[in-house]
């Protein structure tokens, strides 16, 4: 029976990378793609010479790289606390479109971009008009607390 040339091992490496990166870092080609390169390897010093062989070292190798790496992969791309506005805290933002009044949404300008915003219960001030600077103080779902 004829065996897989190591370039065919390489080029599918190639193309599970490419499909790991074209459908959003889903870990699952990753893992294929390592186990066909560790198979081309194994071909290259013909250690794999029929392609029963070469398929099975595929599966077999696919499984342990799965073992090896899925759980520090996972820690890796672990996503940020979701409270996490370290940098927006404290922050000086400027009322924008219209007063930002006590119990109601209004809107801010941050760092150039607009944002909901409401003002914070222990506010000196009831009403904030435009064009004056407000503090973060706080962000919840989404909308900036401002004093």
């Amino acid at each position: 029976m004829e065996y897989f040339t190591k370039e065919f091992w390489f080029l599918l490496t190639g193309i599970f990378v490419v499909l790991e990166v074209v459908l959003g870092f889903t870990i699952v080609c990753l893992f294929a793609a390592l186990s066909c390169f560790t198979v081309g390897i194994m071909v290259t010093f013909s250690l794999a010479p029929n392609t029963i062989q070469q398929l099975a070292y595929f599966f077999g190798f696919t499984f342990l790289w799965t073992i090896l790496a899925y759980k520090p992969l996972v820690n890796l791309v672990k996503k940020a606390p979701k409270d996490s506005y370290n940098n927006i805290i404290g922050g000086i933002a400027e009322v924008t479109e219209k007063n930002l009044i006590a119990g109601k949404i209004g809107a801010v300008k941050w760092s150039g971009t607009i944002f909901k915003a409401m003002l914070a219960i222990d506010a000196e001030e009831k009403e904030i008009s435009v064009g004056k600077n407000v503090t973060i103080v706080a962000v919840k779902e989404n909308i900036f607390i401002v004093k």
